[in-house]
């Protein structure tokens, strides 16, 4: 998990921790199950960087999407108004 770990909590901007991630991902779709269980007890912050790069990657691969549905569905309604923006769930 210290891929995911490291760069979440670099010192980058937020969009390049979003583009490294994606990157990451993208070059490895294992990845996405340290992504998941970083997750859990991510900041809002991190949370909403996982889930934008989650939507890059599946935008380029949409197949990609099956890996980290569960997370989506689980987070459909998340308080943490970030985190529903990423999904596209604008208020």
């Amino acid at each position: 998990m210290a891929t995911i770990d490291d760069i979440l909590k670099s010192k980058k901007k937020p969009k390049e921790i979003v583009s490294s991630l994606a990157e990451k991902l993208k070059s490895d779709k294992k990845l996405i199950t340290d992504l998941i269980r970083y997750f859990e007890n991510g900041s809002v912050a991190e949370n909403g960087n996982c889930m934008e790069a989650i939507e890059y990657v599946t935008k380029e691969d949409p197949e990609f999407a099956k890996k980290c549905f569960n997370l989506i569905i689980e987070h459909i309604n998340d308080k943490a108004p970030r985190v529903n923006w990423e999904r596209g769930l604008k208020k």
